[in-house]
C-alpha cells in the first residue's frame, strides 16, 4: 500500500513555507537593494575618476581649474571640463529639482539636485550625476594626510543619484556625495579627517548633512553596515584617507 501526503498535511507544508518565506523575503531583498546600491556606486566613481584623469591631463588636477564666476557659472565649467570624458550616452540638463532626504531623516538635502541651476551628467544605466554649487572652504591645513587648503581652495563637488529619480532618494542610500580631491586625480567621498560618525548616521546629525560621508564607506568597505547599526568613531579612524 503506497503512503502519500494527506490533504491536510500539503496545506500545514504550504502554510510553514508561505511564514518562512514571508520572515526571509525582506531581508533577502534588502541586501539585494543595498549590493544594487553599492555596485553602482563603485561604477559611477570609476567612470568619473577616468574621466577627472583625461581632463587633468588638459586642465590640471581641480585646484588649478578656473574658478571664477558665480556657482552656476563654474558648475558649467566643470561640466565641459568633463564632459568630453565620460562614456555615451551623456545628457546636459539644469533641472535635477527632485526632492532628496537625509539619512537621519531630520531635514532635505539642500544642495546639488535640490536646485535647478547645477550642470550635471545621466549614465547610461541611469545614474544621475549633479554638479553641486562649490564653495572655498577657507584656509586650513592637514598635514598627517597632506591636505594644505588655500582661500580659494575649491572642491568639485558631485551628487550622485544611483538609479535616477527613483525613489527612496535618500542620502546615503541611492544618493552620495563624490568629490574631485583639489591636489590629486582622485575621486571620492568626504576627507575623514574631519567627518565624525554622524556624517553617516541614521539617527544623529551633525553641521554637515547625515548621510555625507556614507560614500567614503561604501567605496572603502563595500558595505552598508551604516544602515543597520551605528558605525563607531573607532571603524571611522581605521579607513582614514591615507591609511
Amino acid at each position: 500500500m503506497k503512503k502519500a501526503f494527506t490533504l491536510a498535511e500539503v496545506l500545514i507544508t504550504l502554510g510553514v513555507l508561505g511564514v518562512v518565506a514571508a520572515m526571509v523575503m525582506p531581508t533577502l531583498m534588502s541586501e539585494f537593494q543595498e549590493r544594487v546600491w553599492i555596485t553602482r556606486l563603485k561604477h559611477t566613481a570609476a567612470v568619473l575618476s577616468q574621466a577627472y584623469l583625461m581632463a587633468s591631463k588638459d586642465y590640471g588636477v581641480s585646484a588649478e581649474w578656473n574658478h571664477n564666476g558665480s556657482d552656476e557659472e563654474r558648475a558649467e565649467r566643470y561640466y565641459n571640463y568633463l564632459k568630453d570624458y565620460i562614456q555615451k550616452p551623456l545628457i546636459s540638463d539644469k533641472r535635477f529639482n527632485y526632492q532628496i532626504k537625509e539619512l537621519s531623516g531630520d531635514g532635505n538635502f539642500a544642495p546639488g539636485m535640490n536646485s535647478s541651476s547645477n550642470y550635471g551628467f545621466v549614465l547610461n544605466n541611469g545614474t544621475i550625476i549633479s554638479i553641486m554649487k562649490t564653495a572655498s572652504n577657507g584656509q586650513g591645513e592637514d598635514a598627517e594626510n597632506g591636505h594644505e587648503y588655500g582661500e580659494n581652495h575649491y572642491f568639485v563637488g558631485l551628487v550622485v543619484d544611483v538609479n535616477g529619480q527613483q525613489k527612496p532618494n535618500v542620502l546615503g542610500k541611492d544618493v552620495f556625495l563624490l568629490f574631485l580631491e583639489p591636489n590629486k586625480v582622485v575621486v571620492e567621498g568626504y576627507d575623514l579627517w574631519w567627518v565624525t560618525r554622524r556624517s553617516c548616521s541614521t539617527t544623529e546629525h551633525d553641521a554637515w548633512w547625515a548621510g555625507g560621508a556614507c560614500a567614503t564607506w561604501v567605496l572603502k568597505m563595500g558595505n552598508m553596515d551604516y544602515l543597520h547599526r551605528e558605525l563607531t568613531t573607532e571603524e571611522w579612524d581605521s579607513i582614514k584617507v591615507g591609511n
